[in-house]
């Protein structure tokens, strides 16, 4: 009943200028409700041994059914579900004799369709589970055998999903191609087609992964670091396998001309029940002040929306979706080679990241948990050479019992932390070789108590932007070249950011006209050089 009678009003994220309409269609107000669930306890497992790591970035090796939580990783003997029983991770079926693979998990019903992944070699398992004495997943009797899965050479990773046809594909990278391949269910995935290219022109250390979509297609996103950009394609499920719709340019409006620019080769996808895409990465900035790991969210309406900054630091983030509660987690390793595995939240209507916190604690890498979106819990894991360490996160409704009436359940909400609102002043028109005048404003609610930081940078432009000071918003910028520029005046409260952009219009200097002499001037002038 508490829902009904309480609410609190959440503004979107960035206030941007009228000069950025096709960013504005996205702009809006959302309620989030007073009874919510919120990251309130966590249990560290026990820790388990193994002979491979937690990734690969793109892949996802936990998933939860009839109320259990599995993973497959695999040891010295070779690679295993495990089951998870109390705190302890124990073995539940041998899947393969090698430990050498990096699973992916799909769940469908009461089959799990496992990729062990193992380079140009790799193989497909299916599970089923048994609701009878057993209550275990056994080898599906359909197609007992793995399949073999023949990928392309140079080859870094790669993922699976099923279609609403129930065709099942295999995204994967080569050396300069993004490929899928696809299986039908009237052959127990038994025979695969050839590799099918749906973009090239890739760097080497690539990746790419795959989702079903629940408007009925398949989407496969990629980076793209020889174009310092991300990419993402749609295909119709049902249609020809070779059809596919054109290539997306994943929030390339925000992308920066700094470092190695937008794209790395990290990245994880979830998508929610109303078809709205979000895709965790990494971008190849790698400058102080700029955002390393970000959240990039495709609406159904297939418009991207501006790249929402999550960490200055950090490395192989991943997104997982809670729509019971209406929010998601970013999780990611805090620095680059190991180290803590913390996360941000955010609501799912309007991105607004809540403060940093810790996950896994200790020097590991490669956090990894589930396609499905969560309830009630979540379970991830993350490597540490040999040993995998990994947590259980449990939501619960945050309540206070006030003393004078125990029956009486006060629900308290923190104070709410809300952007800064940026106006880069107007728009400036100069001569060379002038100084253009900025005058911005900004203002913040003071939330969450770190100081606010400004940077202004050029977003487009024929020539180079020198500013006084950046990080000032009253400045000056020097233009180098006669033409239009974009630029833009960001700020962050160490939590949220928000910017707006101005446009600065460079002319030539006006040319010199020759004053035209008299004859008495003419004739002085003509004395004066012959002396």
């Amino acid at each position: 009943m508490f829902s009904s009678l309480f609410h609190r009003l959440r503004p979107s994220l960035c206030r941007k200028s009228s000069r950025a309409t096709r960013r504005d269609a996205h702009r809006h107000l959302a309620f989030e409700s007073l009874e919510r669930r919120e990251l309130m306890s966590a249990t560290a497992l026990t820790d388990f041994t193994v002979s491979a790591n937690t990734g690969e970035k793109p892949q996802s090796k936990v998933w939860e059914y009839a109320d259990q939580w599995y993973s497959v990783m695999p040891d010295k003997s070779g690679t295993w579900i495990w089951k998870l029983n109390g705190t302890q991770w124990t073995k539940h079926l041998q899947l393969s004799t090698s430990g050498k693979f990096n699973a992916d998990v799909k769940v469908d019903g009461n089959l799990a369709h496992v990729l062990l992944y193992g380079g140009t070699s790799s193989k497909l398992a299916t599970v089923e589970f048994d609701h009878g004495p057993d209550n275990r997943y056994e080898m599906w009797s359909l197609r007992p055998e793995l399949v073999d899965i023949v990928l392309t050479k140079g080859v870094e990773t790669a993922t699976l999903e099923l279609d609403s046809t129930g065709r099942m594909w295999i995204a994967s990278d080569a050396k300069s191609t993004v490929e899928v391949r696809y299986s039908d269910a009237a052959n127990r995935f038994r025979a695969w087609s050839g590799p099918i290219t749906v973009a090239s022109g890739i760097n080497s250390d690539d990746i790419s992964s795959i989702i079903a979509m629940p408007n009925g297609s398949i989407g496969v996103f990629w980076s793209n670091q020889s174009t310092d950009r991300f990419g993402f394609r749609l295909h119709v499920d049902g249609a020809d396998p070779t059809v596919w719709h054109a290539a997306e340019s994943p929030a390339a409006q925000s992308a920066l001309s700094v470092g190695k620019g937008l794209a790395d080769d990290h990245l994880h996808m979830a998508v929610a029940s109303d078809g709205t895409l979000y895709v965790a990465v990494k971008t190849s900035y790698d400058k102080s002040g700029y955002p390393k790991i970000a959240l990039l969210v495709r609406r159904p309406s297939g418009e991207w929306d501006e790249l929402y900054a999550v960490s200055n630091s950090g490395t192989r983030p991943i997104v997982v979706l809670n729509e019971a509660v209406g929010k998601l987690i970013i999780a990611y390793t805090s620095k680059e080679g190991g180290g803590n595995i913390l996360y941000r939240e955010s609501p799912l209507d309007v991105i607004a990241f809540g403060p940093q916190q810790t996950l896994i604690a200790g020097k590991v890498n490669d956090v990894s948990s589930t396609k499905q979106s969560v309830d009630d819990e979540l379970v991830l894991i993350a490597g540490s050479g040999k040993t995998v360490k990994s947590v259980v996160y449990r939501f619960d409704i945050p309540i206070q019992q006030t003393a004078a009436a125990p029956t009486t359940t006060t629900f308290v909400m923190p104070p709410m932390n809300l952007a800064p609102v940026v106006d880069a002043g107007l728009d400036v028109a100069v001569q060379l070789p002038s100084l253009a005048s900025l005058a911005a404003t900004v203002t913040d609610d003071g939330l969450p108590g770190s100081s606010l930081t400004l940077l202004w940078t050029r977003v487009s432009g024929p020539g180079s932007v020198t500013f006084g000071d950046a990080t000032s918003a009253n400045t000056t910028a020097q233009l180098s070249a006669a033409g239009t520029y974009v630029l833009r005046l960001t700020a962050s409260d160490g939590q949220l950011q928000a910017f707006d952009e101005i446009t600065v219009t460079v002319t030539e200097p006006a040319p010199v006209v020759a004053k035209k002499l008299t004859k008495k001037e003419a004739r002085a002038l003509a004395r004066s050089r012959r002396r």
